[in-house]
């Protein structure tokens, strides 16, 4: 007997963003901004305290393991 992958169980939604779309609308601000030190995004102008914070210390973060 064949191994079945069901495809509606292993692939996608049609719309294959609508994963990270709901993941970034859960995210907190302090979230947002480690996520996009993470992945090479500028700051955001006009973002919250806590936005800024989660940016710079992801990038403080990036910028020790560097250096090691």
């Amino acid at each position: 007997m064949k191994q079945y992958e069901d495809p509606n169980r292993t692939n996608p939604p049609e719309d294959g963003n609508i994963y990270i779309n709901l993941m970034l609308e859960s995210f907190s601000d302090y979230e947002r901004g480690e996520y996009d030190c993470i992945h090479g995004y500028g700051a955001d102008y006009g973002e919250s305290d806590e936005y800024y914070k989660g940016y710079a210390q992801q990038y403080a973060h990036e910028q020790q393991v560097g250096v090691q």
